[in-house]
């Protein structure tokens, strides 16, 4: 007579594995907490990449202007031109932060409802 025993095996990872699997092949369930949460992150996300693209485009911009004006001093000993360009480059590189902060308060107004929203029905109140 033979004893059976029993046998068991688990691992995490297998299992990590066959339930993200089976999640592509469940029907699509609307307004699930973790839909609202990622909905929350990319418009929290999305607040402050505007800002920071308006931001480095005018700071960079501003930047490669006053290098032009360096170029015209330093190299082709053009100084009233490159006094102008300085002129404009200047203030735009100057100009970056305000924008950004701008942008940023702009967005966060625009999306403060729905992030309002969002939140509260997150935290169930």
């Amino acid at each position: 007579m033979s004893e059976r025993g029993f046998n068991y095996s688990y691992s995490a990872s297998r299992q990590n594995e066959i339930d993200r699997i089976r999640q592509k092949y469940l029907p699509k369930q609307q307004n699930t907490e973790q839909d609202k949460l990622e909905r929350l992150r990319r418009l929290d996300a999305g607040c402050e990449s505007a800002a920071q693209i308006a931001g480095l485009v005018l700071g960079i911009v501003g930047t490669l202007v006053f290098g032009l004006s360096m170029c015209c001093f330093l190299v082709w000993g053009r100084y009233i031109l490159g006094s102008f360009i300085a002129i404009v480059g200047i203030p735009m590189m100057i100009a970056a932060k305000p924008v950004y902060d701008r942008v940023l308060a702009a967005r966060r107004e625009k999306a403060a409802p729905e992030i309002l929203r969002l939140s509260a029905e997150l935290e169930n109140r």
